[in-house]
């Protein structure tokens, strides 16, 4: 596979993974619908906004490893053991 084939499905990654991200923000930054909640419902919004939270983490951690490979791809770096330079 060529180098291109590498860059064009990064392309694609960066896109889902951007998506993701926006969307687990989204979630975590909607205030709800300002209705009285009990203790039960405060628990689960917990557990739902920590869950977001943590989808987000894991979008922009991927969006992050991807933007790095697109930078080594345009680097010349792409494909290169970062420890020892070997393919």
């Amino acid at each position: 596979m060529t180098l291109e084939h590498y860059r064009q499905r990064l392309l694609v990654e960066q896109q889902r993974a951007f998506t993701r991200l926006e969307r687990a923000v989204a979630g975590v930054s909607d205030p709800g619908d300002g209705a009285p909640h009990d203790t039960g419902d405060e628990s689960s919004s917990g557990a739902l906004r920590y869950q977001q939270l943590a989808q987000a983490e894991a979008a922009r951690t991927l969006l992050n490893q991807v933007r790095d490979a697109l930078d080594r791809i345009e680097s010349g770096t792409f494909g290169t053991c970062a420890e020892d330079g070997e393919p």
